[in-house]
Order: C-alpha cells, then sequence, then structure tokens
C-alpha cells in the first residue's frame, strides 16, 4: 500500500492538466496519442466500443468547438482527457433529462472521461473531474455512464454526483468484434457549489 501512495504522490507530481483551447493544442494532444488513447478507454469493458480515428477527432473537435476539454500529459504522451459541454449542445440527452432537472439552461453534460489503464487509480481521474467542476460556469452537471461502470459510478458519486432514479437510456453501439449492442445508461447529477 505504501508503494501504491509514493506511486500516485509521484504521478500526480509529473501529470499537467490543461485545457485544450486552440486547434494548435489539440493537434499536439494526437500527435501525443489522444486519439489512441481514447479507442482504448473504449474498448476496455464495459464498454467495448469501436471507433475509428476520424470518429474519435471529430468528438475531440466538437467538444473544444462547443465546450471545454482537459488534457492530462506525462510530458511525453497524452494520458487523460475530460469534456463538458453545455447539456443544450445535446438535444436528446436534454430532452431525456427535462423531467429530471429543474433548469436544463444552466445545466452543462459532462460528455466524457478517460485515464490509460497503466496510470489509473493515481487519482488523475479525480484531478481532471474537480478541474472540470471547478471551472465550468454552471450551476449543475450531468453525466451518463453504463449502469456496470463500477469505476465511474464510484469516482463521481465520492465527488458529490447523485444517480437520477428512473432516468436511463438505451445506447446501441458497434462493438470490438464487428457486432452493434445496446447497453444501458444511467445518469448522474451534481449541484456546483462555488
Amino acid at each position: 500500500m505504501t508503494e501504491r501512495l509514493a506511486e500516485a504522490e509521484k504521478t500526480r507530481n509529473q501529470v499537467v492538466i490543461a485545457r485544450a483551447e486552440t486547434s494548435n493544442q489539440l493537434s499536439a494532444a494526437f500527435a501525443k496519442g489522444l486519439v489512441r488513447l481514447y479507442q482504448d478507454v473504449f474498448a476496455e469493458p464495459p464498454y467495448e466500443e469501436e471507433f475509428s480515428g476520424e470518429e474519435v477527432a471529430a468528438i475531440f473537435r466538437a467538444y473544444q468547438k462547443s465546450g471545454v476539454l482537459w488534457l492530462a500529459s506525462d510530458g511525453i504522451e497524452t494520458i487523460g482527457f475530460c469534456a463538458a459541454v453545455p447539456l443544450s449542445g445535446e438535444p436528446e440527452i436534454s430532452e431525456l433529462a427535462k423531467g429530471s432537472l429543474q433548469d436544463t439552461d444552466n445545466t452543462w453534460y459532462f460528455a466524457d472521461l478517460g485515464v490509460k489503464r497503466e496510470k489509473r487509480r493515481l487519482g488523475i481521474g479525480t484531478q481532471l473531474v474537480t478541474t472540470m467542476l471547478n471551472l465550468l460556469p454552471a450551476e449543475t452537471v450531468l453525466m451518463r455512464t453504463t449502469s456496470n461502470n463500477v469505476a465511474s459510478i464510484g469516482l463521481n458519486t465520492g465527488l458529490g454526483f447523485e444517480v437520477i432514479p428512473g432516468l436511463t437510456q438505451e445506447v446501441p453501439q458497434l462493438r470490438k468484434d464487428g457486432t452493434t449492442a445496446t447497453d444501458t445508461r444511467i445518469f448522474l447529477l451534481k449541484e456546483v457549489n462555488r
């Protein structure tokens, strides 16, 4: 346990979390493995999803254009990402959430989080989410994760997100084996206290 704590402290000191605001910053992150990182993160259980490089690049360009994108780097490669967009930019999710939210106009959607497998359990995901929560111009933040993603649910409930009872979405996605499968996503909400 002491070795793990020492490794976590060393990693925290070496990781830089920065907002990718320009196309040059995003291109630099692509060159340092951001596309591959996204593909690897979502190819793992519980998602086991398949994304082309073009799809991933388009996802990150959209986050940068309409929302905010934070990246974690160890100086050599991109090792984590976290993105959020105004809920109004996600019409399908906004419509689903209307009955559960009092004010969708001041709500942001926490769209993505991922950390390189070898760098997990060192606090990087927590750093990314905390940075996002501290800097978003939002009163509430809504997120979605698959119902069996224990790690995501644990991390986010530990940071104050609460599961919205009864609010779910069935999401079809191409899997690594070439089939399309549907899984149940649950929603969590956090009131942002400044």
